[in-house]
């Protein structure tokens, strides 16, 4: 767990702040998860990941996502209950991030954070089709 956790952050700069609102719109759970995430960087989230927003992967702009992916990541290496894991590897398999968005040691990093949740849940064809799809794209 620490290795993934130290890569994540060797990997991924704390980078610009993701354009606000970080939310596609404006209902009140988009407001108040950008209140409580937007003009922060991933590891101030990450230091002090609100509760609130485990599940909000999928609200986030697409440049949210980029920029706060690192601690849905770490979130969802720490506590292996919470929904970040989940919410990321959804998008994940439904494309919404691609590996050319990365930089080579990020793709290794995102790639060593798949096959950490695949092993949580072994047999998956999901998380195992993923992995297997990252790793040959990488390779490749």
């Amino acid at each position: 767990m620490k290795a993934l956790l130290e890569t994540i952050v060797d990997e991924f700069p704390n980078g610009e702040l993701a354009a606000r609102p970080i939310t596609g719109h404006e209902c009140g759970e988009c407001i108040d998860i950008d209140r409580l995430l937007g003009g922060r960087t991933w590891r101030e989230v990450a230091e002090h990941f609100p509760k609130y927003c485990h599940d909000s992967f999928p609200l986030l702009t697409h440049d949210a996502k980029k920029h706060y992916l690192p601690a849905f990541l770490s979130l969802a290496v720490r506590d292996r209950g919470s929904m970040s894991g989940l919410s990321v590897a959804s998008a994940f398999e439904r494309g919404e991030l691609q590996k050319s968005e990365f930089t080579v040691g990020q793709q290794v990093a995102i790639l060593a954070w798949l096959e950490d949740r695949c092993a949580d849940d072994p047999g998956d064809p999901n998380a195992e089709a993923l992995v297997a799809k990252w790793r040959a794209e990488i390779q490749g």
